[in-house]
């Protein structure tokens, strides 16, 4: 995997600083072996879909997703031919019926209508609270950016070192429905009507499925591995989003829980 080398090395693991009894599930859908299956076909807007099971056994009865605690992993291997705006990708819940429009073409319609030309992404996507351990210079709790403007995010994305391997940190869904294959110009107006926010409530249980795809010809992307993370028993204590350092192996995460001091 690529080394990061323009960023803020913090490799966004999100917890929950709530009681000694809570409990973070992840679920990893990784790619042990570099084959096409995990290629991302390229300037193909059919795409790729992959399906990432919950265990209904592992969730209390009557139990549904709070937004506020649930995040999606994507870790996106980069072409030296290939840029960031060229990815597009939506997340759909197990009755079908929600979708969150997670990546659509970062950057557009920045440079000449290509988007950011990064390459790779390993980010933790993530539409509740913002952070109130970290304070900004506003006095206000950092803010997580809207993934599709990532290189405003002056806390992960350093616009001064050139070139880096793959984008880490946290940030929201981009959640822009526009179709990617639009006239470059219409994304600027675009709304972010479908961020995860729309999960809200559901019952998460069953098989979720991840859309990807390459829109743009030149370079061919991988898809090493997606996840999902959240909390399945509800806790009433107020809790805080945590960022901490944390390294990636061969695309395979292990997740630390935080506890409330």
């Amino acid at each position: 995997m690529k080394t990061v080398s323009k960023l803020v090395c913090i490799a966004g693991l999100v917890g929950l600083a709530t009681t000694a009894s809570a409990q973070v599930y992840t679920y990893n859908y990784t790619f042990n072996v570099p084959t096409d299956e995990q290629s991302i076909p390229d300037g193909d807007p059919n795409g790729t879909v992959h399906f990432g099971f919950v265990d209904p056994n592992k969730l209390p009865a009557g139990y549904t997703l709070d937004i506020d605690k649930f995040i999606v992993r994507l870790d996106i291997e980069g072409d030296p031919l290939a840029g960031n705006g060229d990815l597009y990708a939506y997340l759909r819940s197990p009755d079908g019926q929600k979708i969150a429009y997670l990546l659509n073409r970062p950057g557009m319609p920045l440079n000449n209508g290509v988007g950011y030309q990064d390459n790779g992404l390993d980010v933790r996507i993530y539409d509740g609270k913002d952070d109130s351990n970290h304070i900004g210079v506003n006095g206000q709790p950092v803010a997580f950016t809207d993934i599709h403007n990532y290189q405003d995010d002056r806390l992960y994305y350093d616009k001064d070192v050139p070139n880096p391997d793959q984008v880490t940190g946290i940030f929201k869904s981009d959640g822009r429905t526009i179709d990617p294959q639009s006239t470059p110009g219409l994304y600027s107006g675009a709304t972010r009507d479908k961020t995860m926010s729309v999960f809200q409530g559901i019952n998460p249980a069953g098989n979720w499925s991840l859309f990807i795809a390459d829109i743009t010809a030149g370079g061919s992307a991988k898809l090493v591995s997606w996840g999902l993370d959240f909390v399945p028993i509800p806790e009433p204590q107020e809790y805080a989003v945590a960022i901490g350092a944390g390294l990636i192996a061969f695309g395979i995460y292990r997740r630390r829980m935080l506890k409330s001091a």
